[in-house]
């Protein structure tokens, strides 16, 4: 069995957002709570190798899934991208040093701008070019200046879940993966070593995984030590006063 790897525990510093007292917008987008209808292409994080990625891997599947529901078409970002940009290498990263790589450095780029397939034979070799070498940054540039990430920690109950999933998919540390009768269970005193996204929540959590298979049902039981919820929205364009006058002038 292929254990997942790539979490990396980051306490909650006093000023980070949390769910429901902080200023994040939270536009109810999925009454029901559920994001099965808008699930990006699923994707694999283990192929020769193992890109201990899945702290952008989930978390990029969550802005994809909200880019969907909002603006509709298909979503794929190149999580080796994210994961360059970020600095992260084995044993991985932190959810919260990822969002910020995404809200604030030009990584946000199609997959196929630079892919993860069976060309990458080493950890070294998928985390290259470092640093991202125009004309990668020009295309993750657009991105930042078009749209604007956000995202803050959720409470582990099933009430403060279930409520922000009416906002967001949630992306949740979890220990990976102990499996019995098609259902995923926590092992007593298991350590968290992986990050994944949960579209839902009925009682059982559903997950879609970066290692299939993708589509994952866990226990009742099953609890997270870490959540969280992301938001994006476009930016307003920028208008500067001495250009409008000059466009005035011009005319």
């Amino acid at each position: 069995m292929i254990q997942p790897k790539g979490y990396v525990w980051e306490p909650i510093a006093q000023d980070d957002f949390i769910f429901g007292s902080s200023k994040l917008e939270g536009e109810i987008l999925q009454s029901l709570g559920n994001w099965g209808e808008f699930l990006p292409p699923p994707e694999t994080q283990f192929r020769k190798i193992d890109s201990y990625n899945c702290t952008a891997e989930g978390s990029s599947n969550a802005i994809e899934t909200i880019l969907k529901r909002k603006f509709g078409g298909e979503w794929d970002f190149s999580q080796r991208a994210i994961g360059i940009a970020n600095g992260t290498r084995p044993p991985g990263s932190s959810p919260k040093k990822v969002a910020d790589t995404m809200r604030h450095k030009p990584c946000m780029i199609p997959e196929a701008n630079l892919p993860f397939d069976d060309r990458i034979e080493t950890v070294e070799q998928y985390y290259t070019p470092s640093p991202l070498v125009f004309p990668l940054t020009r295309i993750g540039k657009e991105f930042l200046d078009t749209y604007e990430v956000g995202y803050e920690w959720v409470g582990n109950t099933d009430k403060e879940m279930s409520e922000a999933l009416k906002i967001s998919p949630l992306c949740v540390s979890v220990y990976a993966w102990e499996e019995k009768d098609m259902l995923y269970y926590r092992p007593i005193d298991a350590q968290d070593v992986h990050w994944t996204m949960m579209y839902a929540l009925d009682g059982k959590r559903y997950v879609f995984d970066s290692y299939p298979p993708f589509l994952k049902v866990l226990s009742e039981d099953f609890t997270f030590g870490q959540v969280m919820r992301y938001s994006i929205k476009k930016r307003l364009k920028k208008t500067y006063w001495w250009f409008e006058i000059f466009k005035r002038l011009t005319v």
